[in-house]
């Protein structure tokens, strides 16, 4: 039997994280890491979708990599032709998030985006306005719409991509649960510089030639460009 895997006791246990604390490694021996460890073992193999994830199983749970493999986003490669069609800097505005209302790492975004993060930038950025896409939007998430302070609800995005290329940055703060996430490939994909919490690289750590993403739009993006 094969079966793909996420290690969900990863991104369960960071209540820390949550409460502004550190994580710990300790953190992840708990009941539903049994559960989850006891599931690979049964199975002939499980893949991996993170290096990061990878490095915790065969070091700390001390899993066979026999059993595991390591298989992350099949995308295209980024070619310079791609790179030629993506929009300009200079033919983007605002910025953007994205990420449905069920998972719980977004919706904790949105409020530190709302609370913490925009009432600074909002300063530095009076003419810009940030517009928060996801699924599943209820009216938890539509309450904090308001036009007056340019943070706007947009709700369900039909094209993640579509959507995302025609904005300047993807302001993604994921402080917890931020394993490989499909908005920061969509970020890659279409050339959108990403402003990301440092939990991000380390799930990503090794995976992405970034430098070489980076390199190709070499442009310091400063707020005040925005």
């Amino acid at each position: 039997m094969t079966r793909k895997i996420c290690i969900f006791c990863v991104r369960r246990d960071q209540t820390s994280v949550k409460n502004n604390g550190d994580f710990s490694f300790q953190e992840l021996f708990t009941d539903t890491a049994k559960r989850e460890i006891a599931a690979i073992l049964r199975s002939d193999l499980s893949l991996i979708i993170s290096e990061s994830e990878m490095k915790i199983l065969i070091e700390e749970f001390r899993i066979s990599p026999d059993i595991l493999y390591y298989l992350p986003f099949l995308e295209d490669e980024i070619t310079a032709a791609d790179v030629e069609q993506w929009n300009t800097f200079e033919e983007r505005k605002n910025l953007l998030f994205i990420g449905n209302f069920i998972h719980e790492p977004n919706w904790h975004t949105v409020q530190y985006l709302k609370t913490q993060i925009w009432p600074q930038l909002r300063k530095m950025l009076p003419k810009v306005e940030l517009h928060i896409y996801g699924a599943y939007a209820t009216q938890k998430v539509l309450q904090l719409n308001n036009p007056k302070e340019n943070f706007l609800i947009k709700g369900r995005a039909e094209s993640a991509r579509l959507t995302m290329e025609s904005y300047r940055l993807l302001v993604a703060p994921i402080q917890f649960g931020a394993g490989v996430k499909g908005k920061f490939i969509d970020a890659m994909q279409t050339g959108t510089t990403i402003c990301h919490h440092e939990s991000w690289c380390r799930s990503h750590e090794g995976q992405f030639g970034l430098e070489w993403l980076y390199r190709r739009r070499s442009r310091n993006v400063l707020p005040k460009d925005c």
